[in-house]
């Protein structure tokens, strides 16, 4: 029926854990930014080839230099986060505050 084909077709949407979320990655490997793309784009984030300022997290190795960090967002508030943030929100299947996972500044 065609009720039962709507409800077989909204049950196997995924959520939309990355909505009203931009990121911007520095410093992460073309392999991990590539599987991580997938999962911010399934989950309705939105991924940025330049940093603007719809970015809200910036998604970078915890060994970037901490003046080129300041000097990339200078601009743009936004969160600066290790990829391990992104993976442990998929895995726990819920968006995770960010402290454990902030890259200091200064």
């Amino acid at each position: 029926t065609t009720s039962s084909n709507a409800e077989a077709a909204t049950s196997t949407q995924l959520p939309s854990l990355f909505s009203g979320i931009g990121v911007y990655f520095h410093n992460v490997s073309e392999e991990d930014q590539k599987r991580l793309k997938r999962f911010i784009i399934a989950f309705d984030g939105d991924v940025e080839k330049q940093m603007t300022h719809s970015i809200t997290h910036l998604i970078t190795d915890a060994s970037t230099n901490k003046l080129e960090l300041n000097d990339l967002i200078k601009d743009v508030k936004c969160r600066v986060v290790t990829p391990n943030w992104l993976d442990d929100c998929v895995s726990e299947g819920r968006l995770l505050p960010t402290e454990d996972y902030l890259i200091s500044l200064s």
